[in-house]
């Protein structure tokens, strides 16, 4: 099914090194999709490919069933906000709002009245005199989005535009631009290594990888189906214990090992082979108890693990454990406080565990 915004085997290169691979993604028009993973993954050449501001080795960008890849930044229909919002200093708001209707040569008396109702749509009315300097970091990034929508762009291509703001003032302006997105139905590409910002903002995320899309799914699809062990990871479940399976049909049977116990667990799905894997789990989706309080049977749909605790702390709400796992250690936390030094036992449910063969880390 082809996409608004589609990208084809698009390649980039920095000299000889290749820095996206081969990317295939396509976008429905109104969507919101956001382009998440860690510092020099490729998903901010990703957007700038995307913009033309990163010419492509190989493949195309089609807008609209339209290829644009050779086209400039400024014939594509698109609008980038940047990270650092690029503000003209000496400029007032307006004046930074209007610059690109400015630079289309549109008529003084429409572009005021676009100006006018830009500023309205993000609350700048009482702004417009005022320049970059005398504005807090919330209002410049809102002139910086202003600046964008002005043009009427096909496509809003945002790189990391939040990640300036201090944490307070971060969560109400994603909550504005994602409504404001909604409102306006325009299709959005949103670049950021932010997880939660990605969960909470997108219809859609892609997570990428060394070049490569790892995965690309729903929030729910990425955060409770991964399919790798670097997406379960980049995903939050950090913890990871290796052990031994043998796959039967339906069931998934975990050999008894130095630190877990004999158990069974439903395959649900996950493409698995016999022997070595790992398993990956966040640390709230444990249950923690003393090793006294455990029942000796063997694990239902669940993995039980033997461990020691050697760290506790409080970062609010919960008590933060490090439990010692062999020569591992994972991240527990628990509404009760278990001692340094403790013998406890770690109950994770099927469901909360990510099982991967070792071809599959």
């Amino acid at each position: 099914m082809g996409g608004y915004l589609e990208i084809v085997a698009a390649r980039v290169r920095y000299g000889d090194v290749e820095v996206l691979k081969r990317i295939d993604l396509s976008v429905a028009k109104g969507e919101f999709v956001a382009l998440l993973g860690s510092s020099g993954c490729g998903k901010t050449t990703l957007l700038r490919a995307i913009a033309g501001f990163n010419p492509l080795a190989a493949g195309e960008i089609r807008v609209g069933g339209r290829d644009v890849s050779r086209l400039p930044p400024d014939k594509r229909g698109m609008a980038l906000v940047f990270q650092s919002y690029a503000l003209w200093p000496h400029m007032t708001v307006d004046q930074n709002i209007g610059y690109g209707l400015k630079l289309r040569r549109m008529p003084a008396t429409a572009a005021t009245a676009r100006v006018t109702e830009v500023k309205k749509l993000l609350g700048l009315e009482e702004f417009g005199q005022r320049k970059p300097g005398e504005l807090s970091g919330g209002q410049r990034q809102r002139v910086a989005l202003g600046r964008a929508l002005a043009i009427n762009p096909d496509i809003l291509l945002l790189d990391e535009p939040l990640s300036n703001l201090d944490a307070r003032i971060r969560l109400t302006v994603r909550h504005e631009i994602s409504a404001l997105q909604r409102r306006l139905g325009i299709t959005a590409v949103h670049v950021t290594h932010d997880r939660e910002e990605a969960m909470v903002m997108a219809d859609r995320i892609v997570i990428l990888n060394e070049g490569e899309i790892a995965q690309v799914g729903t929030p729910t699809e990425v955060y409770n189906q991964p399919n790798s062990a670097f997406v379960a990871a980049f995903m939050g479940a950090e913890n990871l214990v290796d052990i031994d399976v043998r796959v039967a049909g339906e069931a998934i049977e975990v050999a008894e090992g130095p630190q877990n116990r004999r158990a069974v667990l439903r395959r649900s799905g996950r493409r698995l082979e016999s022997g070595r894997a790992i398993a990956r789990f966040r640390s709230d989706a444990i249950r923690l108890s003393t090793a006294s309080a455990t029942s000796a049977e063997d694990g239902d749909d669940g993995l039980l693990l033997r461990g020691t605790v050697e760290q506790v702390g409080y970062p609010g709400g919960i008590w933060r454990h490090v439990v010692r796992l062999g020569d591992r250690s994972v991240m527990v936390d628990a509404e009760d406080r278990f001692d340094n030094g403790a013998e406890v036992h770690l109950r994770i449910p099927g469901d909360r565990l990510y099982v991967f063969s070792e071809a599959q880390q």
